[in-house]
């Protein structure tokens, strides 16, 4: 039997979900036998080994997750070292307390079969033919008996086991243990889950433990200090939480969560002040704590929220029992508590630098005071004496610096104010025997001099008497009425109109507006009427003294006085979008008008005519911003005419300087292609005839010395067919393309320029097309290749093209030897090389040329130039 396998190994592999039976091959029929035989004994006796394990598991698990005894929490417990300390002072942290239990010995039956092989395979067994690796299981696996956690090598954990979520504690089967737990002499508890508590306050059946950092429970009985806080553990190893708790004779009160409580304690209806240490302040009357004063009863409870009168004396403690000292709003009454808390009372007292006045109750007197007949006041927020200006409820008063309130007149720092008999500020009209004051309503303060009374100016003189009647201040009159109201307006004094200016009352003189009206008044004051002039200036009044504005028919004369300033004009004026002209008289004038070397043209009703005008049968055009009449070219709205010197607008063909125009019978110069007498003819963007060959669109086309369109002929080799299209004769294959596509700009045009580098014709034939190194060079249009090579003449590299009729294009200075050979026929647009600067050349470009019958003609007439360039 040394050949069957291990019970222990089997028992490990049959865990992690191996079949041991599925991954060997039989050799022989006869080692087959055998090894069936092997392995039933060995799955029986794992089924036995895996039964007693899981009863073993069982037991000690029963054993080792005993219960934490609970006995009855000792209130009164005898107070430790580690005691909280009032002040500043620190209770030493308490140490580790002995455990109430001892973790049971385990018997370890995991010993090895001294027959298993020490590495994990069965010996005299045939190899495993497969080949296959056995799957290492890691972390946690939920299987038969429970979850268990596999470590990275694949081997089962036991024991304290930390991960990232927190720590676990599992059994010798690898199984979580869950509640108390006591190893090596230190009580644990589990949750649920398996995790183990840390540092917290644990609450079971309304008892609280306190489980330290490292997750033991802390079985010190007394004092335990946490962060900033004190416990008190029991000698059943719970926290006390039971309210009060008395120590050698001190009291103190730990909450239900088991914390010793500081400060203001409130229960059963008292108040109880505990120190820093948490001990209960006691006493029996007066007790000075932390710079306060309360006042304790022999219960320890405090004296809070209300009066307390020992021996006579009133002492006021507020909710949290501290004595008041100074002054305190009580019940709705103002009092004033000394530096020994005791409440002062009766008369006058001068308490930081304010008078007040005590009743006999305490209570500080607020409002008006009446003391020996002489009124005071007090005020009611907080019992101030008043002195000087006060307001109460809307009406204002004074006091002197005793404190006594004031009547009769008063004189502050130069002003003068009347206080009635009851004391209140006197504001507004005043009559004081037959004479009349007036008393600022928003100070209270006599008028003097002008002052406004509701929508009304007055005047008063120094003493504050009010004035009537004319009244003559630096200069400037005035007329105030019986009432003493300032006039303003028209006024009439014995049939002579005055007027008198509304916003100041000032008497007018010279010109003033009334409304939308001007008028004018002498040195005295009196409105004038008819003609007036004022330093060479005509206006002209109406029998009510209205200035005139406007048009103005005196007899058969019409005259314009200026709408501004009612001035007479003369010369050019304008009436709105209208132009006018009077002579130095001021007669307005009509018909032809000419002024210097300007005419003009002004209608029946004298207004000067503007823009397009038929005057005798002739059009003429009068500039619109003056009037003037025009001449020579004009440009209205981008159309053009053309005007005499007389200003007659002219039609049809005409030459001007030279050249020849053609003009509607608008007289609107035409562009573009016309049609006149049967004839084509095309007039540039400015107008001008054009004669000799022109590009029209896409199309070439001639024009005659007389400017008509040449059609069904030839010219220059060229046949212009019925609509005077040039024909590209040798451009029978196809539209041109362009030879260059990589183009970057040109270099160089057509025809006579300066030798580039010295190196260069300075006739050019053809045009320079600048491009990048190796970029592509095109054939313009198809054809046959006649020269292909390198040319000693400057071209370099070079290839020339014959399109047919004559027509040939030359591409020079490629990079290398071209790609086509003469002979060969090509397409427009194949590559027939690249881009170089060989031969008489200073840059990289492609020189193209354009030859008809031997001559060179401009590229550009074949090939279209690239935009922008």
């Amino acid at each position: 039997m040394r050949d069957l396998l291990p019970l222990y190994w089997m028992k490990v592999h049959l865990r992690k979900g191996e079949n041991m039976r599925n991954k060997r091959l039989v050799k022989t029929a006869v080692c087959g036998a055998i090894l069936s035989a092997s392995l039933m004994v060995s799955q029986q006796n794992i089924n036995a080994a895996q039964e007693g394990s899981a009863l073993s598991s069982e037991a000690k698990k029963n054993e080792t997750s005993q219960n934490i005894s609970e006995s009855d929490t000792e209130q009164n417990a005898a107070a430790n070292e580690n005691q909280p300390q009032d002040s500043n002072s620190d209770p030493s942290s308490p140490g580790a307390g002995n455990p109430d239990e001892k973790a049971d010995d385990t018997e370890d039956n995991s010993a090895e079969d001294p027959n298993a092989p020490s590495d994990g395979t069965v010996s005299d067994q045939p190899a495993d033919e497969s080949n296959q690796s056995i799957p290492i299981k890691t972390g946690w696996v939920e299987e038969e008996d429970g979850t268990h956690y596999y470590k990275e090598d694949g081997t089962l954990a036991t024991g304290w086991l930390t991960l990232e979520e927190g720590t676990y504690y599992l059994d010798e089967q690898g199984l979580k243990t869950t509640g108390w737990k006591t190893i090596e002499g230190k009580k644990y508890y589990f949750q649920e889950d398996g995790l183990m508590y840390q540092k917290t306050i644990l609450k079971l059946s309304d008892k609280l433990y306190y489980i330290s950092e490292d997750g033991s429970l802390y079985t010190k009985a007394g004092w335990l200090k946490s962060d900033k806080t004190y416990y008190y553990v029991n000698k059943n190893q719970t926290l006390y939480n039971k309210g009060w708790l008395n120590l050698n004779g001190t009291w103190y009160y730990l909450a239900s969560d088991g914390k010793m409580k500081t400060g203001l304690l409130s229960t059963d209806g008292k108040k109880y002040l505990l120190k820093s240490n948490g001990a209960m302040l006691s006493g029996n009357g007066w007790t000075q704590y932390d710079k306060h004063w309360y006042y304790i009863y022999p219960n320890g409870s405090l004296h809070t929220n209300n009066w307390l009168n020992l021996n006579g004396t009133w002492y006021y403690l507020n909710k949290n029992g501290v004595m008041l000292t100074g002054w305190q709003k009580i019940g709705g009454g103002l009092y004033y508590l000394n530096g020994s808390g005791a409440m002062e009372a009766g008369g006058w007292r001068y308490i930081n630098k304010h008078w007040y006045y005590l009743q006999g109750n305490g209570a500080a007197a607020v409002g008006w005071l009446n003391l020996n007949g002489t009124w005071y006041y007090l005020n009611p927020s907080d019992g101030v004496m008043k002195t000087g200006w006060y307001k109460v409820g809307k009406t204002w008063y004074y006091s002197n610096g005793s404190g006594a309130m004031q009547t009769g007149w008063l004189n502050l720092n130069g002003t003068w104010y009347y206080l009635n008999g009851n004391g209140s500020m006197a504001a507004g009209w005043l009559n004081l025997g037959g004479t009349w004051y007036y008393l600022n309503p928003s100070g209270g303060a006599m008028q003097t001099g002008w002052y406004k009374v509701g929508k009304t100016w007055y005047y008063s003189n120094g003493s504050g008497a009010m004035q009537t009647g004319w009244l003559n201040l630096n200069g400037t009159w005035y007329y105030l009425n019986g009432n003493g109201s300032m006039a303003t307006g028209w006024l009439n004094l014995g049939g002579t109109w005055y007027y008198l200016n509304p916003s100041g009352g000032a008497m007018q003189t010279g010109w003033y507006k009334v409304g939308k009206t001007w008028y004018y008044s002498n040195g005295s004051g009196v409105m004038q009427t008819g003609w007036l002039n004022l330093n060479g200036t005509w206006y002209y009044l109406n029998g009510s003294g209205a200035m005139q504005t406007g048009w103005l028919k005196l007899g058969s004369t019409w005259y314009y006085l200026n709408p501004s300033n009612g001035a007479m004009r003369t010369g050019w004026y304008q009436v709105g979008k209208t132009w006018y002209y009077s002579n130095g008289s001021g007669a307005m004038q009509t018909g032809w008008l000419g002024i210097g070397n300007t005419w003009y043209y002004l209608n029946g009703s004298g207004a000067m005519l503007t823009g397009w005008q038929k005057i005798g049968g002739c059009s003429y055009y009068f500039n619109p911003s003056n009037g003037a009449m025009s001449s020579g070219w004009l440009t209205i709205k981008e159309k053009k005419y053309y005007l005499n010197s007389s200003g007659v607008t002219l039609t049809g063909w005409q030459q001007i300087s030279g050249k020849w125009y053609y003009f509607n019978s608008s007289g609107v110069m035409q562009t573009g292609s016309i049609t006149v007498g049967g004839s084509k003819y095309y007039l540039n963007k400015n107008g001008v005839m054009q004669t000799g060959w022109q590009k029209i669109g896409d199309n070439y086309y001639y024009f005659k010395s007389n400017g008509a369109m040449a059609v069904n002929t030839y010219m220059d080799g060229y046949y212009l067919d019925s609509n005077g299209v040039r024909t590209e004769v040798a451009n029978t294959n196809g539209q041109w393309c362009f030879p260059c596509p990589s183009i970057t700009y040109v270099s160089s045009e057509f025809g006579n320029r300066d030798s580039p580098g010295g190196i260069g014709s300075t006739n050019h034939k053809g045009v320079d097309l600048a491009a990048p190194a190796n970029s592509r060079v095109l054939a313009a249009a198809g054809g046959t290749v006649v020269n292909a090579g390198y040319g000693w003449g400057g071209e370099g590299n070079y290839v020339e093209i014959d399109h047919g009729n004559g027509l040939h294009t030359i591409y020079m200075h490629m990079i290398s030897n071209p790609v086509v050979k003469k002979g060969q026929t090509v397409k427009a647009s194949q590559v027939i090389g690249y881009v170089g600067m060989t031969g008489a050349a200073t840059g990289y470009h492609l020189h193209f040329g354009v030859s008809v019958n031997g001559v060179y003609k401009n590229p550009w007439d074949y090939i279209r130039r690239p935009d922008g360039m």
